[in-house]
């Protein structure tokens, strides 16, 4: 019934997918924390903190042996030497060994077995009869989306960086740190962060805008050529929401 060798690439995808899961509460709670009064704002994050804390430490032990990333990857922890579940004692201690060890996961993926796993004696094992989520298909898509975000987030933030290089975002970037909305607006030391950018002409007509966003506000700034070549704020254009 059981494959005491699954593939390392499964078992990375299931352990990612749990701290991926173990992160979706503590996000939803995070951005409602942001809507609480200061005073108790400190007392929610420490609370949210745990919460990672905890559902990462009992990530197996609270579904008998599979955690959702293994049960979504058709994986399962048991004892080694007998093959049935492990033991609740066996799986709090090797997830508490794999949290404070967080080199582990390197042990793993170039030797196949964790030292958690021959610390407690349990072995993660794959049913020959597993969810169809854990297809090849499956596998092939949720890779390509990997890649082709990381691609698609990469051409973004180079894009991004390239824009600061222009005399433009310096001449924006100063208009809207000194505008007296901006100071109003927001707490002294706040620093705007580029979001976006675009480049536009219409007839002999050229503008470059500028995205800024910090915790609370949005800002777009548009610059225009003088004749000279010097950019310079287009006041009408610019909004300070």
């Amino acid at each position: 019934m059981i494959d005491y060798k699954p593939a390392r690439l499964r078992r990375l995808a299931a352990f990612l997918a749990d701290i991926y899961i173990a992160l979706i509460p503590c996000f939803v709670m995070l951005f409602a924390s942001t809507l609480l009064p200061g005073a108790i704002r400190a007392y929610v994050l420490f609370g949210l903190m745990f919460l990672g804390l905890g559902l990462w430490y009992c990530r197996d032990y609270l579904w008998g042996g599979r955690s959702p990333g293994k049960r979504l990857l058709g994986l399962s922890v048991v004892d080694q030497a007998t093959g049935l579940s492990a033991t609740g004692k066996q799986l709090l201690i090797k997830n508490l060994f794999t949290f404070l060890a967080s080199f582990d996961g390197l042990v793993l993926l170039f030797s196949g077995k964790s030292i958690a796993e021959r610390v407690t004696g349990t072995a993660v094992v794959r049913d020959k009869v597993s969810s169809p989520l854990v297809g090849k298909r499956f596998l092939k898509v949720g890779a390509g989306a990997l890649v082709l975000g990381l691609i698609l987030g990469g051409v973004v933030s180079f894009a991004l960086n390239a824009a600061k290089g222009n005399e433009s975002y310096a001449v924006s970037y100063a208009y809207l740190t000194e505008s007296d909305t901006f100071a109003r607006q927001e707490d002294t030391g706040t620093e705007p962060v580029l979001v976006g950018f675009s480049d536009s002409t219409h007839g002999t007509a050229r503008s470059q805008s500028y995205t800024f966003e910090t915790d609370s506000h949005v800002y777009t700034v548009v610059c225009h050529p003088d004749g000279d070549g010097t950019w310079t704020v287009c006041g009408d254009c610019t909004e300070f929401e």
